[in-house]
């Protein structure tokens, strides 16, 4: 039961952060650097979805990796949203794909 009512609770914060933002409340840097850079990453997202979706080794996978790409896109229209109410650059959709083509990350050996 315990466990039933923290699932539920977290549910209800996680649905919470996609309601519409009230923008008239104002905002600050954090919230700039948040939405562009959060829709930089729904970007890299929906596009090794796609890659999953026409490559992926299962039928489970091309599946789910379709039903992902919707979701990142809405959240992106209301972070660009956010961003140009406030006045804000909205990134161009070749920051993802930078990002997307770096080498190797922190810690990481570059094998393969």
């Amino acid at each position: 039961m315990t466990v039933a009512v923290a699932l539920l609770g977290l549910l209800a914060a996680v649905s919470g952060c996609s309601a519409a933002a009230d923008t008239s409340a104002g905002y600050n840097e954090a919230d700039v650097r948040f939405s562009q850079q959060m829709i930089a990453h729904h970007r890299q997202t929906i596009h090794l979805a796609e890659l999953a979706t026409e490559r992926g080794g299962s039928a489970y996978v091309r599946e789910l990796s379709a039903k992902i790409i919707p979701g990142e896109q809405a959240d992106i229209q209301k972070m660009s949203g956010w961003l140009k109410s406030w006045q804000q650059a909205v990134p161009a959709e070749e920051a993802a794909e930078e990002v997307i083509s770096c080498g190797p990350g922190p810690g990481s050996t570059g094998g393969g």
